[in-house]
């Protein structure tokens, strides 16, 4: 470390997470409670998980940088 690093080392670095998909938007989703995430058609999401306890045809995933659940129908996969 050094003054002029701010002190911050690459030891530091935090790793970001792998995404198991990576889907655009299909459709708009404003969720009737605060623990889903908004949607809006054409933005694209990362999926880490394709299961939700307790929640069928939830996965989660992070749009704009929040991370929350949504329904997998409103997503479709990007294939590149």
């Amino acid at each position: 470390m050094s003054e002029s690093d701010g002190g911050w080392s690459d030891e530091d670095a935090l790793e970001a997470p792998s995404f198991i998909h990576k889907c655009v938007i299909i459709a708009d989703h404003i969720p009737p409670t605060n623990d889903e995430l908004t949607l809006i058609r054409d933005d694209l999401i990362y999926v880490f998980k394709t299961s939700v306890p307790g929640k069928p045809g939830y996965w989660e995933g992070e749009t704009k940088g929040v991370l929350g659940i949504f329904p997998k129908d409103k997503v479709k996969i990007v294939v590149e």
